[in-house]
């Protein structure tokens, strides 16, 4: 039977990439550490690259650079497709050349040796999520004519510095301060940033996303400027300005054993997802409302008493949480 579902399957893939526009090709490897494969779509190509199957640093392969190329059969290459170059441990450095407009989700997630990203000025189409727990990545440079983003100190903002997009994970600072003008922090700007320990929120920010901090082994809290009329924050922890909203668990520490105050009325969605060190939490008898996915993944939260007054849980609130057993 399974058998039969694999080959029904693999005629399903067949026949829709024989009707579409679309067709993947293999092209010599110009590194023999490495291949490229080419996504035709109408008259450009988008590059997946990925490290030969089995060879990683543990087999002493050299330490590579590479160079996106900008065309390929006569045909502009403009996007770097997804998971394109993830986990390949033995990636130090990419060019990313004029004409690139896009990189695409988690394309460069977890090289844990590259050190160094430019960005051309064509560079339209960039998220934090691109680079996420790049270990050793410092900092990304931007080419000072890209219309859309820009670099200072290695973290990259859109132009207007309005949005925080991306704080490389490698950089051994242990607090950083989000400039005065800044209003959005951007998905997994901070993700997998293991030596922050403090970020300092000003008072012009108006939208964190939770997934703006996953993974920040090392942080010791989050912390709002009084004057900002949006947040607030409690022990490290964020939460409206107002106090009745519980937005993000942000404190790392192991054995997190949290108490929300009193005068809270609503965890919001995906206020403690991938808190992985939590291990109890004690909700007030004011909590009215538990959101979607706020508890996800907390592998070590044991236990949970829902107050009386809650009248609504969101779907997957305590979803795969494998020790939860009351």
């Amino acid at each position: 039977m399974k058998k039969i579902s694999l080959l029904f399957c693999f005629i399903i893939l067949i026949a829709v990439l024989a009707t579409s526009s679309c067709s993947m090709r293999k092209l010599e490897s110009d590194d023999v550490h490495f291949q490229y494969f080419w996504w035709e779509d109408d008259n450009a190509y988008h590059i997946k690259g990925t490290n030969v199957e089995g060879k990683t640093l543990e087999d002493n392969w050299e330490i590579i650079d590479v160079v996106i190329p900008t065309e390929y059969n006569g045909k502009p290459v403009t996007q770097i497709g997804w998971d394109s170059f993830r986990q390949c441990q033995i990636l130090r450095s990419v060019t990313i050349p004029e004409g690139i407009t896009g990189i695409n989700s988690y394309t460069f997630f977890d090289c844990n040796n590259l050190e160094s990203v430019h960005l051309s000025k064509s560079m339209r189409g960039f998220w934090g999520g691109s680079f996420a727990s790049c270990n050793s990545l410092k900092e990304v440079t931007v080419d000072p004519d890209n219309p859309w983003f820009c670099s200072v100190d290695g973290v990259v903002y859109t132009k207007d510095q309005k949005e925080l997009v991306f704080y490389p994970p490698g950089k051994a600072d242990e607090e950083f301060v989000i400039p005065e003008g800044c209003s959005v922090i951007d998905r997994y700007a901070f993700a997998y940033c293991e030596n922050l320990k403090r970020i300092i929120v000003p008072s012009t920010v108006t939208d964190i996303s939770y997934e703006s901090i996953l993974f920040c082994k090392g942080l010791e809290g989050v912390f709002v400027d009084e004057r900002n009329a949006t947040y607030s924050s409690f022990d490290g922890n964020l939460y409206s300005k107002d106090g009745e909203k519980f937005l993000r668990l942000c404190v790392s520490a192991e054995n997190i054993n949290l108490t929300l105050p009193e005068g809270v009325i609503e965890v919001a969605d995906g206020a403690a997802y991938y808190c992985e060190n939590l291990i109890a939490i004690n909700l007030p008898k004011s909590l009215t409302s538990i959101g979607e996915s706020s508890f996800l993944n907390c592998d070590n939260l044991t236990t949970i008493t829902i107050p009386e007054n809650v009248t609504f849980i969101g779907n997957g609130a305590f979803s795969r949480c494998q020790q939860l057993s009351e």
